[in-house]
């Protein structure tokens, strides 16, 4: 698991194994601080459409996602 803060936002980046695909899918879990730390509203991105051949290569490509979504780069996120 890798981690980055960005702003108002924390981005958490995983891979789950897809043991039928024989391949690493990133999973985001991206939490936004409203009015301080006691309240936290988070939303989870399981179903990315990309795998990669590593857990590393998902992971990474995760936390990328991750911070153009918290940039507004890329359209999703509702937090």
């Amino acid at each position: 698991m890798a981690e980055a803060e960005i702003g108002d936002y924390v981005v958490e980046a995983r891979a789950l194994y897809v043991a039928d695909k024989k391949k690493w899918q990133p999973v985001l879990h991206i939490t936004r601080w409203r009015g301080g730390p006691e309240t936290p509203v988070s939303q989870d991105f399981t179903q990315l459409p990309a795998f990669a051949r590593t857990e590393t290569d998902a992971i990474q490509y995760g936390l990328t996602r991750g911070r153009a979504m918290v940039e507004g780069a890329v359209i999703g996120l509702t937090i």
